[in-house]
C-alpha cells in the first residue's frame, strides 16, 4: 500500500475543487481518527441530527397554592449547543395531583443571563390568559391518582456559540394546593402514589 505525507492539498486554481475519488471508490478512516472541521460541511445528510441531550428527572413533592406564576422548583434544564443554528427540542412530562380548580403552566427561556421570556404559548384572545399548559381534575379518582401531562416545543432562540439556554416551568392554581410527583390526596396509603417527572432539551443541528 502506497502513502502519501502532505501538509495541505490545494486546488490548482483559487476557489477550485479537490476531488479525492471518483463514484464508486471508498475513502476509509482508521478507528481513532479524528476530523476536525473549521468550515462548512455540506452534502452529509443534511440538518437535524442531534447533537447533545440534556435531562433532569426529578422525583420530590412539590406543591403550589399561588394563583399568581411562580417557578416549579427542580424543573428547569440549560443547554449549551454546540453550533451555531442548532434548535432546540424542549420536552416535559409532569405527574400532577389536582382537584377540580384550574391548574395552568408557562414555559419560559434565559439566554445566557438575559432574562427569562414567556415561550409556547396559546395566541391572545381579548382576556383569556396565554399559558403553556392548563388542566382542570373532574374526577374523584384525582384524588390518590395523579394524571400525566406534557409538552413539546421545537425552539429556534437567537444565540452565539457559548451560551447557556435555559428552560423553566412555571405554575399557578386557581383553588386548592396542587402537586406534582404525587396525588393530590396526602393520605398515608397503599392507593396513594408518588411519581416522578421529567424536562429535557435535544440539541438539533442545523
Amino acid at each position: 500500500m502506497s502513502e502519501i505525507k502532505v501538509n495541505k492539498i490545494s486546488p490548482t486554481s483559487g476557489g477550485g475543487t479537490v476531488t479525492l475519488a471518483t463514484s464508486g471508490d471508498t475513502i476509509q478512516i482508521p478507528s481513532g481518527v479524528t476530523i476536525a472541521n473549521s468550515g462548512t460541511a455540506t452534502g452529509f445528510g443534511g440538518g437535524g441530527k442531534l447533537g447533545q441531550v440534556v435531562a433532569v428527572h426529578h422525583t420530590a413533592q412539590e406543591s403550589t397554592s399561588s394563583t399568581t406564576f411562580v417557578d416549579v422548583p427542580s424543573i428547569v434544564v440549560a443547554i449549551t449547543p454546540t453550533a451555531a443554528s442548532s434548535k432546540i427540542m424542549v420536552m416535559y412530562t409532569l405527574t400532577v395531583g389536582v382537584d377540580d380548580r384550574q391548574l395552568c403552566f408557562n414555559m419560559l427561556r434565559d439566554i445566557n443571563g438575559g432574562g427569562y421570556a414567556q415561550v409556547s404559548m396559546g395566541d391572545a384572545s381579548g382576556n383569556n390568559t396565554r399559558v403553556n399548559n392548563a388542566y382542570s381534575g373532574t374526577s374523584y379518582y384525582w384524588d390518590y391518582m395523579p394524571f400525566s401531562m406534557s409538552h413539546q416545543y421545537l425552539d429556534t432562540p437567537s444565540y452565539s456559540v457559548g451560551n447557556a439556554i435555559t428552560y423553566k416551568l412555571q405554575w399557578r392554581v386557581l383553588g386548592d394546593t396542587s402537586y406534582i410527583n404525587s396525588s393530590r390526596d396526602q393520605t398515608n396509603h397503599v392507593n396513594y402514589v408518588r411519581s416522578p417527572s421529567q424536562i429535557s432539551a435535544w440539541e438539533i443541528l442545523a
